[in-house]
């Protein structure tokens, strides 16, 4: 994962490490590097999910549906928060 100042990764683990669980948003990195040994690099430093280029359509619907489901509770208290 290549970004202008950090890297995918390093902003990532920056996310995880320095906002409170309830407030880490889901991180759906984006990528053309797509071994195997790359993908379990993005997931063990806390990517939750890796879609590789050029995206399917049907591929980012199922990765914004799981967290949809899954977050479905904090997000609407976050909504309240804000």
């Amino acid at each position: 994962m290549q970004m202008p100042i950090l890297s995918g990764i390093q902003a990532t683990e920056i996310i995880r490490r320095e906002l409170p669980k309830e407030r880490q948003p889901p991180i759906v990195g984006v990528t053309a590097n797509a071994f195997p040994e790359d993908v379990q690099k993005y997931l063990a430093s806390g990517f939750n999910s890796v879609l590789t280029k050029p995206v399917q359509k049907n591929h980012l619907q199922k990765s914004l549906e799981a967290f949809e489901k899954r977050c479905s509770g904090s997000m609407k208290m976050m909504e309240i928060d804000s």
